[in-house]
């Protein structure tokens, strides 16, 4: 069974879409609204969005289960 290839062609763009629709939505996880201040779109409070510095790292150390005891 053979698609015709409009139908896959639609189909390719609308997965496509819904895969940048999904990572644009993980993007948008890591901002927050900026206390007080809103933009006005033709006629809308829009609130303006900052993006969010990662926090710190520990530094990673040895794993204690690796040393072997009384050894150096």
């Amino acid at each position: 069974m053979a698609f015709p290839k409009s139908l896959l062609t639609k189909l390719f763009i609308v997965l496509v879409l819904l895969f940048s629709s999904s990572t644009s939505l993980q993007l948008a996880k890591a901002t927050r609204p900026v206390r007080g201040e809103t933009w006005r779109i033709v006629g809308r409070k829009v609130p303006v969005i900052q993006s969010l510095q990662r926090g710190p790292v520990t530094p990673s150390g040895s794993n204690p289960s690796t040393y072997i005891p009384g050894g150096k």
